[in-house]
């Protein structure tokens, strides 16, 4: 951006230098006619002086050229332009020596230069003009000059001095015209430079104010996606409300945020609140639930007004057909909030409304997981005790020599499966270890080890080993238990299956009887078997059938 401003800036000095070249010539041409008139009346009347009047001739219809030609390269015009300037200085010095105007030639011309083109040219102009005066010292030492300075003198005459004259307000007209463009150019840059100034200004606070705005509503998104992750780490409703009361309070600016949520028996209970600053007094400051909050909890939608001196908006939380709390927000007096302000609150009170009913939904998960792994864990405690109550004895493998006396693993194995962690012990020249067998932490059996003391004691490795051991063993023994209670399961609905397949064979009663009987006390095994039919008033005929 700089850049483009600097070669914007530069267009336009060159573009003005062009203008004041084209007026510096116009002008110069228009006050060199009478230079040129009076030079040629005098070149009539004097043939002896007017040797330069064909030049200063050719000079004037030069001059003409470059105020015509005007599609010629600034840089060619201005170097020409130049050229006739010095060449009129060189002529005067030659007609008038230090008499004539050959000076003022050379003292304005540096001074134009530097104005209609740069430092450079400028200086190269200056030294130019330096060493033409000195040219011409050199030429008055060597007495080289007399024979073409006309006037050698002072002269006196009236046509003389008005011929200076012209020439003198020629190049003062000139110069004139160059400092007022050049002023009036720097005026009119001096006031595109304040009006640019006064516009960066004003683009300035703009600018500071749309900063501040676009700050404002960062924060406000950075607060929806606060409440977004916080909503997903299904907190209890408690701790997500407080945090997210307090972060919005501070995020957003907020004077008050309130959370409400409906208790059991159908009314708002205020579970959070979190305040930023307080700029309504205590004693004038509503107590209790506004009626805004009402109205919006049994409508369902967005209510905004003034309450207490203050801007409040309600969001109720409703989750389709339900309503599950009231949000409020209250602002200071002097803020008001736009649309896409509600639009945020409303994207944060949709998803509180969700991780609330979510939170709802695991505490009940939750709850219905302990009751089920309670009900799991009777169940299993039930069968584990029918299990081993249906075992005949206890099996014991021992891997060692000799066995271990029963009283030495007694409590080590009761501590194990009460405390259900590894039991550590020692008995005479032996380290004991007790790991307990838990299915889904609850201890069924133990595994005991043992080993002389020239092994040393249990390592953490060998412990830890030994647990892995003992969960593959729970689930294999589990596994089993199961394979045999649903074996068992399938042996009694065969049973059952070919009972019902004979009893249907037949359509006699005595026969179904006798049948199942039998049948019955076969696959019972016992020694004798029993069946009587009553009527409804327990008065009938008896039928009984004894297997032996």
């Amino acid at each position: 951006m700089p850049d483009t401003q600097r070669e914007r800036a530069r267009t336009e000095f060159q573009a003005w230098q062009a203008r004041a070249l084209n007026t510096l010539l116009v002008i110069l041409t228009i006050a060199a006619t009478p230079v040129v008139i009076s030079t040629t009346i005098e070149a009539i009347r004097f043939p002896e002086r007017g040797a330069a009047a064909p030049l200063f001739v050719v000079l004037y219809v030069f001059l003409i050229l470059l105020i015509l030609l005007r599609r010629i390269p600034y840089r060619i015009r201005l170097y020409g332009f130049m050229t006739v300037g010095y060449s009129a200085a060189i002529i005067a010095f030659l007609r008038g020596g230090l008499v004539g105007d050959g000076r003022l030639f050379l003292l304005i011309l540096p001074l134009l230069a530097l104005t209609l083109s740069d430092l450079r040219v400028g200086l190269v102009s200056g030294v130019f003009s330096l060493l033409i005066h000195l040219t011409f010292v050199l030429f008055a030492q060597q007495g080289w000059l007399s024979q073409w300075v006309v006037v050698a003198e002072n002269p006196m005459g009236v046509a003389d001095w008005l011929t200076a004259t012209s020439v003198f307000l020629m190049l003062l007209t000139g110069l004139m015209a160059i400092v007022g463009l050049s002023n009036r150019s720097l005026l009119q840059a001096l006031q595109a430079t304040r009006q640019s100034a006064q516009e960066r200004t004003v683009a300035y606070h703009l600018l500071e104010e749309q900063t501040r705005e676009l700050e404002r509503r960062t924060r406000w998104l950075e607060a929806a996606t606060y409440v977004a992750r916080e909503a997903v780490m299904l907190e209890e409703p408690d701790i997500l409300l407080s945090r997210v009361a307090e972060e919005l309070a501070r995020r957003m600016d907020l004077e008050e945020v309130i959370f409400y949520t409906v208790s059991p028996e159908g009314e708002l209970v205020a579970r959070a609140m979190a305040e930023n600053r307080r700029i309504v007094p205590e004693h004038i400051a509503p107590s209790g639930i506004s009626s805004l909050v009402r109205e919006a909890f049994q409508s369902g939608s967005t209510r905004l007004g003034w309450w207490g001196g203050l801007y409040e908006v309600a969001f109720p939380l409703r989750l389709q057909e339900r309503t599950l709390g009231v949000m409020v927000v209250r602002f200071p007096t002097e803020i008001r909030m736009d649309g896409t302000e509600v639009a945020v609150l409303e994207l944060i009170a949709g998803q509180l409304t969700v991780a609330l009913e979510n939170a709802r939904l695991f505490s009940e998960t939750r709850a219905s997981l302990r009751e089920l792994e309670s009900l799991y864990r009777r169940y299993t405690t039930q069968a584990w005790e029918q299990f081993v109550r249906e075992v005949p004895e206890t099996v014991r493998l021992w891997t060692g020599p000799e066995e271990v006396p029963e009283g030495v693993w007694q409590g080590l194995f009761e501590q194990a499966r009460a405390s259900g962690s590894v039991a550590v012990g020692q008995e005479n020249s032996r380290y004991l270890l007790a790991v307990p067998v838990k299915l889904r932490g609850m201890a069924i059996g133990v595994l005991g080890f043992h080993r002389e003391q020239e092994a040393g004691r249990w390592r953490p490795e060998e412990i830890a080993a030994a647990e892995m051991v003992a969960e593959r063993l729970a689930l294999a023994v589990e596994n089993a238990r199961l394979l045999e209670e649903a074996q068992r399961r399938a042996a009694r609905e065969r049973l059952i299956a070919e009972i019902s397949t004979r009893l249907r064979a037949s359509l006699d009663p005595d026969t179904v009887l006798k049948t199942t009987v039998h049948e019955l006390g076969r696959a019972l095994r016992a020694r004798w078997a029993v069946i009587e039919v009553t009527g409804p008033t327990q008065e009938g005929v008896g039928s009984q059938e004894v297997v032996g």
